[in-house]
């Protein structure tokens, strides 16, 4: 049975314009999907058109021969290394700040560890634990003082201040006639040879001020 008043061509103009629709409709998704292709492979192209990141140049290894003296560079967080005699010479760098820098390198080493190689002569440290200096000599850190005062060691790199006005018998101390007082504060010593001893008992106790000691 036929609908009243739909005649056959009616519908079959209708059915004709639903499918010009349906087919318009995939012209433009086809357009758009050969444009997102493109584009893909334009920037592929693209990207296969890049020259090359260079290699980054493998880091020196200790004992590597080098051209330029004093010239430095981080072997990692912890140690730098630095021509000289021009060989590669390593350094640890055991302070808060480590190695860092590229163009310049700075290596902390207000912190050491007795035997660590060491940079230049004659510069100072402190042991991780701040109770004992350090001494560069011969390119390894070595120990020459116990810091046992309340200060303990402290660092201003190259030179260190370590508080002796605490010791214990057989102390290497620098200076003779210097004194400090035992940790128990009942007696004093006296630098003579390197060493502390020439103990003196301080019956009102011993007491440290400044770069003075005074036995009571």
């Amino acid at each position: 049975m036929r609908r009243p008043n739909a005649s056959p061509r009616a519908a079959l103009i209708v059915l004709g314009l639903g499918l010009v629709g349906a087919g318009a409709g995939c012209d433009v998704v086809k357009k758009l999907a050969d444009k997102k292709g493109a584009k893909a492979t334009s920037s592929a192209e693209a990207k296969q058109d890049e020259p090359p990141k260079p290699a980054e140049a493998p880091k020196p290894k200790e004992g590597d021969p080098c051209d330029q003296d004093n010239q430095a560079v981080c072997r990692d967080t912890g140690a730098m290394l630095i021509c000289q005699g021009k060989k590669w010479q390593i350094t640890t760098c055991r302070g808060k700040d480590g190695c860092k820098g590229t163009v310049v390198v700075q290596c902390d080493q207000t912190i050491a560890r007795s035997g660590d190689p060491c940079g230049k002569d004659e510069n100072y440290s402190c042991t991780e634990d701040l109770k004992a200096q350090l001494k560069c000599a011969g390119g390894k850190w070595q120990e020459v003082a116990k810091c046992r005062g309340p200060k303990a060691c402290e660092t201003k790199f190259p030179f260190s201040k370590c508080d002796q006005s605490v010791a214990r018998e057989g102390d290497a101390c620098g200076q003779d006639g210097s004194a400090a007082c035992s940790e128990d504060k009942k007696a004093v010593f006296e630098c003579k040879g390197g060493k502390y001893g020439a103990k003196q008992p301080c019956r009102g106790g011993c007491v440290a001020e400044g770069i003075f000691v005074k036995c009571n």
